[in-house]
């Protein structure tokens, strides 16, 4: 099963499925009908979906918009729900790109990073060598050093 017939199989249990002729059970398959189209359009608009992925949804979407053209709805219900989605497909193949441009990267700044110097350790080491050498009695308040 490829991708291409996962998506079929899923939007023809979703969209091409009889409508209840309860009105509960109808909203409910309004409601599913409207988060499988999100999905998709949210798929299809996302940075991180590989090309090819995105490829096969936005065909997929141009079916699903010429079907929902084919087949408006038997109830006024069903026509507006189905009209709002084939315009938010519409909206989402019809769009124009524009060219994004890249942000520009930040160039570190020379130099090692705030107190991470090589004569960091080294200043360190006189300091404490300086201290010790003018203040032994300190020690005593000073954890050793290896």
């Amino acid at each position: 099963l490829g991708f291409q017939d996962l998506l079929t199989r899923i939007t023809d249990a979703v969209w091409k499925s009889n409508a209840p002729n309860d009105a509960h059970r109808a909203e409910l398959q309004r409601t599913t009908q409207q988060v499988w189209t999100d999905v998709l359009l949210d798929r299809a608009s996302t940075a991180d979906t590989a090309p090819s992925v995105r490829a096969r949804i936005e065909h997929h979407l141009r079916t699903l918009r010429a079907w929902l053209a084919d087949h408006p709805g038997a109830t006024s219900e069903a026509e507006a729900h189905r009209t709002a989605l084939q315009a938010s497909i519409a909206r989402f193949l019809d769009r124009t790109h524009e060219a994004t441009e890249q942000p520009a990267s930040v160039d570190t700044p020379p130099g090692s990073p705030i107190g991470q110097a090589p004569g960091f350790h080294q200043r360190h080491v006189q300091r404490q060598a300086w201290l010790d050498q003018w203040s032994p009695a300190r020690r005593a308040c000073m954890r050793q050093h290896p």
